[in-house]
């Protein structure tokens, strides 16, 4: 399995083979991709993924440096 950060894109691809399984309708044998966007806020060097019986867990932290910030909201003078 492979999980790559590029920019603000998360991809997860790997390779399935559950040719062992018992059930043949339960098999699954291929390939698989995922992409998805991460938010701008995402600290990229902090990344974690963890594969435990099965499940892939990608956590991701949030950097400090856009911290949320109140904007002035001016007016128009009009007449």
């Amino acid at each position: 399995m492979r999980v790559e950060m590029d920019g603000r894109e998360l991809y997860i691809s790997g390779t399935l083979d559950e040719s062992s399984a018992q059930n043949a309708l339960g098999r699954r044998i291929g390939t698989f991709s995922f992409g998805v966007r991460v938010p701008g806020d995402a600290d990229h060097d902090q990344v974690r993924a963890d594969l435990v019986d099965g499940v892939l867990t990608v956590r991701l932290t949030k950097s400090g440096e856009h911290a949320t910030r109140p904007v002035a909201v001016g007016t128009a003078a009009g007449g």
